[in-house]
């Protein structure tokens, strides 16, 4: 019987910054996958962000926080993997996932390693050769990796891997890619998550990436119900990953998943679609529904876009039990939102205010509390358009915001952004060297009108003003 693991690496946080953990859904699925294909694969996983509280230190005031060491080690030894699959979401935790490779190598060295996720999928050569990892799936994961384990289960290695979509080896040194995976066509054609391989009192609220809950929840799960973005942002690598055309599960499916999370015992949902707003209404009220009727008070974290709030959608929300809702009001400039691919169906500047105006009074009449997540540092940042930012937050806040954060912008690897601006990138502020100022509450590449320290002063100051606290991507004391 073939042995699978399935690893999320620790995560890395600043010394002094909260832990944020989410729910590693893209493994679950895989799991869920592979149940359904090839029920004889014994599956496991270990969620090293929430199973250990250690701390490595990779910088000074840089910190590896989780399941870590020998701890990692001894829990790898005791599943012994005949495959180990890792996955890694951000350019910034890249460094992690490798981590986890060399610790799978050493304490199983006859294990095949394979990595996947946004990153690897976009950096496949960079990956396989700074990670003791065999194949690289590239895309949507699902299909290729059940195919590579029936190929590794029928003992192919040596070119059997070649006729497989969606991966990446090296082979003699060199690298050899059969393409991005292949989308499914509905997501309905995929499995379920595997959502009994987490052990829910892992996921108290302690853990949360959200910020403050309520009802005093004792585990909280992520939940995503579609994939797929129109707005192809520059900035963004979803798009690219999972496609234009946004694919949601059918009612019955969905109402299926969110029962099967009660009766495991998570009582808390934070939605983590990358467009609720868009998502078809049979799925969206199948999702609202189904949240109410299990009794399971629930949040959106992705980011909503707030040009196409409604009133319809906010109260359906509410009644549904959303008590919370992130909004991506991004950068106020028109010009810079238009530069990145977003916004065209916003038609001016006072369009902007207005909207933003009209969503902010929803949320608050409706009784949804709100925070504003917006970027700064783009190319064509000034002291000016800061100013405009901060007027902005200033507006967001008093409409009824309970906070507004600050994230820097970043070239993406995968990105529109990545090829037009990773030529300004300093070496030693590469994703490479230094994954950690990769992190959204770093810049890495100074705007053409301004200094790093004057963009990040100004930043700091702004907070202070409009929040009473430090930039922070979660309100410390938000509830």
């Amino acid at each position: 019987m073939m042995k699978l693991l399935l690893i999320n690496p620790p995560r890395m946080i600043y010394a002094n910054d909260p832990l944020r953990c989410g729910t590693p859904l893209g493994l679950l699925s895989l799991a869920g996958q592979v149940k359904r294909e090839l029920p004889d694969v014994q599956v496991s996983l270990i969620d090293a962000v929430v199973e250990g509280s250690g701390r490595e230190m990779i910088k000074p005031g840089i910190f590896r926080h989780g399941l870590v060491g020998d701890a990692l080690k001894a829990r790898i030894r005791e599943a012994r993997p005949d495959v180990v699959g890792i996955g890694n979401i951000f350019t910034a935790e890249w460094l992690n996932a490798a981590y986890c490779a060399r610790a799978a190598k050493e304490v199983s060295g006859d294990a095949t390693i394979v990595l996947g996720g946004h990153h690897p999928s976009f950096e496949p050569e960079f990956m396989l050769k700074n990670a003791p990892a065999d194949f690289v799936v590239l895309g949507e994961g699902e299909r290729p990796f059940v195919e590579l384990l029936k190929t590794l289960g029928a003992g192919g290695r040596n070119g059997a891997q070649s006729g497989i979509r969606g991966l990446a080896y090296l082979s003699e040194g060199s690298l050899v890619q059969t393409g991005m995976g292949p989308k499914a066509a509905s997501i309905d054609d995929l499995a379920d998550p595997q959502f009994d391989l987490l052990i829910p009192g892992n996921y108290g609220p302690s853990t949360n990436h959200s910020g403050g809950v309520i009802g005093g929840p004792a585990a909280l799960i992520d939940l995503s119900v579609s994939r797929g973005c129109p707005n192809a942002c520059n900035y963004c690598t979803t798009s690219s990953m999972w496609g234009r055309r946004i694919r949601a599960f059918s009612p019955d499916r969905i109402r299926a998943q969110v029962q099967r999370i009660s009766e495991l015992g998570f009582d808390h949902a934070c939605i983590e679609d990358d467009h609720v707003l868009l998502l078809p209404r049979e799925s969206r009220d199948a999702l609202f529904c189904a949240l109410k009727r299990h009794s399971i008070p629930w949040c959106i974290d992705a980011g909503t876009y707030y040009p196409l709030l409604n009133k319809e959608f906010v109260e359906e929300a509410a009644r549904a039990g959303c008590y919370k809702i992130a909004v991506s009001f991004e950068h106020p400039l028109l010009e810079t939102m238009r530069g990145e691919n977003k916004y065209h169906d916003v038609a001016s500047q006072d369009d902007v205010r207005k909207k933003i105006r009209e969503a902010c009074t929803l949320l608050k009449n409706s009784g949804i509390a709100f925070y504003a997540a917006m970027m700064v540092g783009f190319q064509n940042e000034t002291m000016e358009t800061l100013k405009l930012v901060r007027e902005y937050a200033r507006m967001i806040v008093g409409l009824g915001a309970q906070f507004a954060t600050f994230f820097y912008w970043k070239p993406l690897p995968g990105t529109a952004d990545y090829a037009r601006h990773a030529h300004l990138i300093r070496e030693e502020d590469s994703w490479k060297a230094s994954p950690e100022k990769w992190l959204l509450v770093k810049p890495i590449i100074e705007p053409e009108g301004m200094t790093i320290p004057e963009m990040t002063g100004f930043v700091e100051e702004m907070s202070l003003e409009v929040n009473g606290h430090p930039n922070t991507l979660i309100s410390p004391d938000w509830k």
